[in-house]
């Protein structure tokens, strides 16, 4: 209407028809909620780092002219993505990254101990993906728990010296400084006593399926309670050596 008196000026307007438009307060709030909440980068690297890395699997496994492996390769690594983000091994990994840059610029022999430990964590991860992969590969498809279980049989001891090299590390600075060591005694006995449980239970479900041999149920519970003993004696010299509280 605001214009009409302008157009009057030029030709005969002879009617006026006017539409009314009502709003949906409802639709247009929705509309700037969902906005919001994808223009929030963590949701959005949630939702759509997911389906991205699903449609590249996917499209790789059609061009490596294996489709039928497109299923389970979606599934591991949407599934490895999804333990990235919920164990904020990403939040880890930035940690350490910043203690490696303190280590560098103060000269301490934690910086050495942190590569160490990165390549030893790569070459697990190697050796339990070929593991891993001799599985599918074989005539018969074992299933995605013994996959799992033969990566972490694989893999798991390289993880163990991964972790006790970084024990390692921080127990040296920690005396170099002259600082307490406290229970940072009690990190490499609990690293050794998860890797003995782990192992223990992927040698005896593997096992017991048939995958291996010479693993029984005694050799289970020695592994458990080795680890429980292994990791009893590291809380007994982190207390004992430095007088604190259990």
């Amino acid at each position: 209407e605001a214009v009409l008196p302008i157009i009057q000026s030029r030709i005969k307007v002879n009617s006026v028809k006017r539409i009314r438009v009502k709003q949906s307060e409802s639709i247009e709030s929705t509309y700037y909620l969902l906005k919001e909440f994808i223009s929030d980068p963590k949701i959005r690297g949630a939702i759509f780092i997911p389906i991205g890395l699903a449609f590249i699997v996917y499209a790789a496994s059609v061009v490596a002219r294996r489709p039928e492996l497109a299923v389970a390769a979606i599934i591991g690594v949407v599934g490895a993505y999804l333990l990235y983000s919920g164990f904020g091994i990403g939040e880890s990994i930035d940690k350490y990254r910043e203690n490696a840059t303190e280590s560098l610029y103060r000269g301490k022999i934690s910086f050495i101990t942190y590569l160490a430990a990165i390549m030893i964590g790569i070459i697990a991860t190697i050796q339990g993906a070929n593991a891993c992969w001799a599985g599918i590969a074989s005539e018969i498809f074992p299933g995605y728990v013994i996959l799992v279980m033969m990566f972490i049989k694989t893999s798991v001891w390289w993880y163990v010296a991964a972790g006790l090299s970084l024990g390692f590390g921080r127990i040296v600075d920690l005396h170099l400084e002259g600082r307490v060591i406290g229970r940072a005694w009690a990190f490499p006995f609990f690293i050794i006593a998860s890797g003995l449980l782990l192992w223990g239970a992927s040698a005896y479900i593997l096992a017991s399926t048939g995958y291996d041999q010479d693993y029984g149920i005694q050799h289970l519970v020695l592994s458990i309670v080795g680890s429980v003993a292994i990791s009893l004696f590291g809380i007994y010299v982190a207390a004992r050596r430095y007088g604190e509280p259990v």
